[in-house]
């Protein structure tokens, strides 16, 4: 990737575009080829899952039950062998993977997101998915795609609010083409990972997700993740409503668990990366040998239950392992995604509650609708995003008639769980417990959001030896500052008015600074008035970065030279803090 854009030459065309409303265009395009990336990229790995499963399991991604008992046994004890073995050769900073690291790296360190973690996601959420180990592959798309947005961003250096811009591209890009809900990535981007809607993000996001759609459908055809027959909606009725009540507080309850058991094995965080995984392939590879619908993301128990069909193992015990070995493996830092499995979880819950309470329904209604509205609501309240889970159940499905009991669902659970149980989403429960932040301070998100332009001021640059009418002209300008520049190739300034006032007392006769060169009177600009050093640095992506420098510097003032006029501005850091009173 890295040497993909090396090659490609849109530096300067960007540098140069990305001004008025050529940003949004620049944008865009960048978005849809991040689109395209991650699409290309999110093919690979589903090829790469495919294939063991056209080996063992007919060609069937899902289909662990088809397997015999001791192969059930291996297939997750291997994959956790190889995933210790990859991890042994990493060193440390490069085992971060996942959406939470994306959010800190997004908040500390402005979105920079080193290539060689994508491509350890890559290699490990490879080997748990071929194993059967209890996750998602969503986790990995959102690292790898906004790590493609990321890159492409600092190869063109973009100013910081551009950098997320790009990243919620890729991810959005990464989602859409997972599961090809265009829109559903869309809102994942915005909803889940940056943690508010900005307008201004969504034409290049809507583009890349739609680009990264179009690509996957040509690589993989158009995917087909739940299969069941029609849902005839009847008129509502207190039973329906009383049902949909019932299941909303069941979801909260398997919610609030699913924290729960993660929090517990969070504990367990500083044991080493091989006892861990040792520990997650043992108990997946015997439960998955007695239970094997447990074993993957499990839509394909979903999508029989869906079709009406029974799972060989009881429902609830099903709900209640799944529920606890992903907990335990996400808990224990098993590289790879929750979303997949909330799914499950979610909808084996809405199954349950149909066959256990009378929605006034017939069970062959009941059962595919109550499970649409189960997997919606589990993502919803698990991870705070209402209008990704119901998008996003919407477009896979292409069923409208749950919209509105899945919207009552998804409110109630998302309610409850946030004021009675304080319960956030996962991934910022994470964060909160590493003690990071899961969004920034507004004073910072002021300052991440504008660029150096809105606190420089211009500066006159005019020769150390002048004439008098040179000097007279400054009457007529508006700059506040003139600088010079030395013999060693550095800058001075000094206040306009006080060259002003210097130059005036010429009226008082003859001063030491006057000179005659070639006939020609000049000025010494140096020995008129006091100039003041003052350093050049390059252009900052943001006033936060401006504000670190001056802070780390200890210095209150700098020069910057735009790049394409060579114009002196300067900053200083008084007014930089007067603009953020000012906001």
């Amino acid at each position: 990737m890295e040497r993909f854009l090396r090659r490609v030459n849109v530096k300067d065309f960007f540098l140069s575009s990305l001004v008025s409303d050529n940003t949004l265009l620049s944008l865009s395009l960048m978005g849809g080829i991040l689109g395209g990336i991650s699409a290309l990229v999110m093919g690979g790995l589903y090829w790469i899952i495919h294939l063991p499963a056209t080996l063992f399991m007919s060609g069937n991604i899902e289909g662990f039950e088809s397997l015999s008992s001791i192969e059930r046994f291996l297939f997750p004890l291997f994959a956790s062998f190889f995933l210790v073995l990859v991890t042994f050769f990493l060193s440390p900073s490069s085992q971060k993977v996942g959406v939470v690291f994306v959010i800190e790296r997004l908040n500390n360190h402005q979105g920079n997101l080193p290539f060689v973690n994508s491509v350890v996601q890559f290699i490990t959420a490879a080997i748990c998915l071929i194993g059967g180990l209890s996750i998602g592959k969503e986790g990995p798309a959102v690292h790898i795609g906004a790590t493609f947005g990321s890159v492409l961003a600092r190869k063109v250096k973009l100013p910081v609010v551009s950098v997320e811009a790009l990243i919620a591209c890729g991810i959005a890009g990464a989602i859409s083409a997972l599961f090809q809900t265009p829109l559903a990535g869309v809102l994942f981007a915005l909803e889940v990972v940056l943690l508010e809607y900005r307008l201004s993000y969504v034409l290049p996001v809507l583009i890349s997700s739609v680009a990264a759609t179009l690509v996957s459908k040509w690589l993989l055809g158009d995917m087909l993740i739940f299969s069941f027959n029609s849902i005839d909606l009847p008129s509502f009725t207190f039973d329906l409503y009383l049902a949909c009540a019932l299941l909303a507080l069941f979801v909260v309850t398997l919610s609030f668990a699913f924290y729960r058991i993660q929090r517990i094995f969070w504990l367990f965080s500083h044991w080493h990366f091989s006892v861990r995984f040792v520990i997650v392939g043992l108990i997946t590879a015997t439960l998955g040998m007695l239970y094997p619908e447990i074993l993957g993301t499990g839509f394909d128990s979903l999508s029989l239950l869906l079709d009406g069909g029974t799972l060989l193992t009881p429902l609830f015990i099903v709900l209640l392992l799944k529920l606890l070995l992903t907990g335990l493996s996400i808990g224990l830092g098993v590289p790879g995604g929750m979303i997949g499995p909330t799914f499950f979880i979610g909808g084996l819950a809405g199954v349950q509650v149909a066959l256990l309470f009378d929605t006034g329904m017939p069970p062959h209604m009941a059962i595919p609708l109550f499970a649409l509205i189960g997997m919606s609501a589990m993502m919803a309240a698990s991870f705070q995003a209402p209008l990704t889970a119901l998008i996003a159940i919407l477009e896979m499905t292409h069923r409208p008639e749950v919209m509105l009991p899945a919207m009552m669902v998804i409110a109630v659970s998302c309610l409850v769980i946030r004021i009675l149980f304080k319960q956030q989403s996962l991934f910022v429960e994470r964060l909160h417990y590493m003690g990071l932040e899961s969004q920034l301070s507004s004073s910072t998100r002021f300052l991440r959001q504008h660029s150096i332009d809105k606190v420089s001021t211009p500066v006159m640059l005019i020769e150390p030896y002048s004439n008098i009418e040179q000097i007279q002209d400054l009457r007529s300008t508006m700059v506040d500052y003139v600088a010079v520049k030395t013999d060693k190739g550095k800058f001075k300034i000094v206040r306009r008015n006080q060259l002003l006032n210097a130059f005036e007392t010429l009226e008082l006769g003859p001063q030491p600074w006057i000179m005659q060169k070639d006939d020609v009177i000049l000025l010494d600009l140096k020995r008129m008035t006091e100039f003041q050093s003052v350093q050049v640095i390059e252009i900052p992506d943001s006033l936060e970065t401006m504000l670190k420098w001056f802070d780390r510097n200890k210095i209150e003032q700098a020069l910057i030279q735009l790049p394409t006029t060579h114009q002196l501005e300067l900053v200083e850091k008084s007014k930089l803090y007067h603009s953020l009173l000012e906001r």
